[in-house]
This record gives structure tokens, sequence and C-alpha cells, in this order.
């Protein structure tokens, strides 16, 4: 399984690409760490994350933001679904200017003894069509410790003439019984714009969460730069347990501080025994 984890990251360090591409990540990343995501919003985040519960999950997200003419509006929605590991997925980002982004995932997961492998298919439509690929695993360590590696983007697909870059992650959470809190780690690797070589970042975050039988938690997650200074922010509210919404803000730091984006999301999740 070591070996595993750093073939993951070797492949997310050494591809190549020339720029960064114009899609907008989907809003789960914002929130969800790759060793603790479970339902089908792994398809977005960690395709291994599809085949840690038996279980089958439907998803509908919408993000809102405000540009410069003052008017909120629909910037991107996410439909998808999960059933025992097998899971389909729909992007759509409405950009400022020019067609459509569209984007359709295909997640293909089995576990294994102490956790599960995932790997998934994008298709991207804007002005050009191509495609990328992704591919996860989540380990337990130990009862209360999970570790994760992913690799996204593999292949460098091209989204309205640029490449979206491929990315490595490697993840860390750590939960307390009965989840009642989560906090996880993330160092993540991104090839750089232009030369060679990788741009680093870090993400870190919680999840505290109030006790059945109508669970409420509160989220919140950071990103670092390379040298550690907060990038963005998220703060959320999930309500509900298997029947979930989601509610959350991202804001920027420094000279451009404030509310960037706002997302609603709804979960529904029926689910057995965990598998690990």
């Amino acid at each position: 399984m070591r070996t595993t984890l750093l073939l993951l990251a070797a492949a997310a360090v050494l591809a190549v690409t020339d720029a960064v591409g114009q899609a907008f990540p989907p809003r789960s990343q914002d929130y969800l760490f790759t060793p603790l995501v479970d339902d089908v919003r792994a398809l977005w985040v960690n395709p291994a994350g599809l085949a840690i519960v038996r279980e089958a999950s439907i998803m509908a997200e919408v993000v809102l933001d405000q540009p410069d003419s003052g008017n909120v509006r629909v910037s991107q929605w996410t439909l998808g679904f999960n059933t025992r590991g097998i899971s389909v997925g729909y992007k759509r980002d409405r950009l400022y200017e020019g067609p459509a982004n569209q984007h359709l995932r295909i997640g293909l997961a089995r576990p294994f003894r102490g956790g599960a492998a995932g790997i998934d298919l994008g298709l991207y439509w804007s002005d050009v069509n191509d495609r990328g690929f992704g591919a996860g695993v989540t380990y337990r360590l130990m009862p209360s410790v999970d570790a994760s590696a992913v690799v996204r983007d593999i292949g460098q697909p091209w989204v309205r003439g640029v490449k979206l870059p491929a990315t490595g992650v490697l993840g860390i959470a750590w939960s307390a019984p009965e989840d009642v809190l989560q906090v996880g780690g993330e160092v993540v690797a991104k090839n750089r714009l232009s030369g060679t070589g990788v741009d680093m970042s870090y993400r870190a975050g919680a999840r505290l969460t109030t006790p059945k039988p109508f669970p409420i938690a509160a989220l919140a997650a950071i990103d670092l730069g390379s040298d550690f200074s907060a990038d963005r922010f998220f703060i959320g509210l999930a309500v509900g347990g298997t029947r979930r919404l989601v509610l959350g803000g991202t804001f920027l730091s420094g000279s451009d501080s404030g509310l960037d984006i706002g997302s609603i999301s709804g979960v529904a999740s029926n689910r057995q025994t965990p598998i690990r």
C-alpha cells in the first residue's frame, strides 16, 4: 500500500503542463478532504471514496457568485449519483464570456482490506473536446486515522485553449468516535504554470458534528500557499444525516478579501455498514 501511495504522488509530480485551465473546480473540493469523503461527492474529490461505504447516493450542487455587474448569478451547477462504487456526474460552468464549460465524469471504485481504490474518466466540452483521467486510494492506517493519495487530470486535458495542470494530493485525517470531530490536512502539488517543477500548497480543516438523531455540523477549511500564507477560507453548515443540506461560503484573503462564492448542496444516501 505504501508503494501505491508513492506511485500516485510521483505521477502527479512528473507530469507537464503549459498553463492553468479555465475551468472551475467543483465546490466539494473546498470543504471535503480526500481521506474522509465517502459518498457520491468522492467522484469530484477522491474516487476511492466511492467504495468506502456500501451505499447509493445522489447529489446536487449550485454555486452563486457576484461579478462586477453586481447581480448574483448561478456560476456552476453539479449533479451526480453513486451506487456501490459506480458513479456518474455532470458539471456545468457558466463563464462571464463565451460558451459554458461542460464536464462529464465517470468513476469506478472497489474496496480492499483496510481501504479502497478508484479511477475516474473526465470528458470536457468547451471550445474543443478532450478527456483526462484520475486515480485515488484511501487506506486506514489505524482505527481513527486515514490516509489518501489522489492524482487528478492525468493527461492534462485542454479546456478553452489551455491545459489543466495535473494535480497530486496527499491527505491524512483523524476522526473521533462516532465522527463527532474530524480533522484533515492535505499537501497539494500542481505543475508549475511556466517552466519546470511544481507549485506546492496546503489545506487543513475540521468538521464538528452534534450527536444524533438530527446532526448539525460546522465546517471550516483553509487553503495555504507555498509559504503557508492563507489564501482562502471556507465556512459552512451541514444539516441532517443521510439526507443532508450543506450551505457554505468561500472567502478570499489579502487585498481581495471578502466573500468570493457561495454554494448550496444536497446529498441523499442509502448507506449500509462501512467496508473497513
